[in-house]
């Protein structure tokens, strides 16, 4: 099956240096490797070589986020992934509602039938965040045979304003929207405690 990678752009500027993130889990993903994007260990991962890779990325109208594309398009090749098809999403740089809605429609509309998504939520405004997790709950129901693989975030903790050294790691929180999706199947069941019925899920 084809696959679609998605990740934000930051409006970073020279503070985006390239990190080490350590995997908290065995996700088979190596990401012994230095880059600014979490999602490209991802991509070198998962992509095979002869999937139809494409990528897509999310970000504001901003000089700062634009440089930071083109970032990410070395690192893409100096990682070895030179037959991407990358799919450039702007937005108007605001944090009006209809503006991530906006951007909710550009990315669905990039997002093929058949193809398994990977995304990665490190980056970007809250408003883009949310966008990004709507978007990942809804393909199911708005594209057909689509499979949300993996959804990762890297981690940099800080003190005092400053970045701790070493301390970069990598999740996979796909559970965050497969919670979603349970929650509307026990809606659609209509049981008579529906948040017990959920704990009970989860714990089991």
């Amino acid at each position: 099956m084809d696959k679609i990678f998605i990740t934000n752009i930051p409006m970073m500027g020279d503070k985006l240096e390239p990190k080490i993130y350590k995997s908290v889990k065995d996700y088979g993903i190596d990401t012994n490797m230095e880059t600014r994007f979490p999602i490209i260990p991802v991509i070198k991962a998962k992509a095979i070589e002869d999937d139809e890779v494409k990528v897509i990325t999310v970000r504001y109208d901003n000089e700062d986020s634009a440089k930071n594309l083109e970032m990410f398009k070395h690192e893409l090749v100096f990682a070895g992934i030179k037959k991407a098809t990358i799919v450039d999403i702007v937005e108007p740089e605001n944090q009006e509602d209809i503006t991530g809605i906006q951007m909710f429609l550009d990315v669905l509309k990039n997002v093929d039938n058949h193809v398994d998504v990977y995304a990665c939520v490190t980056y970007g405004t809250k408003v883009m965040s949310m966008m990004m997790m709507h978007l990942l709950d809804s393909l199911a129901y708005l594209k057909d045979n689509v499979k949300v693989q993996g959804v990762y975030y890297g981690e940099v903790r800080r003190e005092n304003s400053e970045d701790r050294e070493g301390e970069n790691y990598f999740y996979d929180i796909s559970n965050l929207v497969f919670l979603n999706h349970a929650i509307k199947n026990i809606a659609d069941l209509k049981v008579s405690d529906p948040e017990e019925f959920l704990n009970k899920l989860i714990k089991e």
